[in-house]
């Protein structure tokens, strides 16, 4: 689909392992997300609509870092 679709989103499939979960699960949802939809292009990691103020801080620098080390291309 890379080519031809783009899929904007997917931080909202992490919502439940940002808002409850550790930093490690945090870490382990981006990787899942990116493995399903990075492959081939066109997906940009995005919050939707935005973080709620109960995610840790410390939840969100790990899923960003994560996406930075494991997702770019």
């Amino acid at each position: 689909y890379g080519a031809e679709l783009s899929f904007w989103g997917g931080a909202t499939c992490a919502a439940g392992r940002l808002l409850l979960g550790t930093s490690e699960d945090a870490q382990d949802q981006v990787k899942r997300t990116l493995d399903t939809f990075a492959p081939g292009g066109g997906f940009v990691w995005a919050p939707l609509p935005v973080v709620e103020a109960t995610v840790p801080p410390l939840n969100v620098a790990c899923a960003l870092d994560t996406l930075i080390d494991y997702g770019l291309y």
